[in-house]
């Protein structure tokens, strides 16, 4: 199999395709409601970690789950 080696091909912009690219707009205090998922929760924890914010979750009745940032 031969291989041909390209020079000056630019290389294309980064699409963000984050389900959490919302969290972007989010100021401090604010929050949101969620169905409770463990998995979920971990996910946004993460997803704020990588933003450098803080967050928090609470699980209110009916299995829901507030979440705020609070830095």
């Amino acid at each position: 199999m031969d291989i041909k080696f390209e020079n000056g091909i630019p290389l294309p912009e980064r699409r963000d395709k984050s389900k959490y690219q919302f969290l972007d707009k989010m100021e401090v205090g604010q929050s949101f409601t969620l169905p409770f998922s463990a998995s979920v929760q971990q996910s946004l924890r993460q997803a704020f970690s990588v933003r450098q914010m803080k967050c928090a979750f609470r699980k209110q009745d009916n299995n829901i789950m507030r979440v705020w940032r609070t830095e």
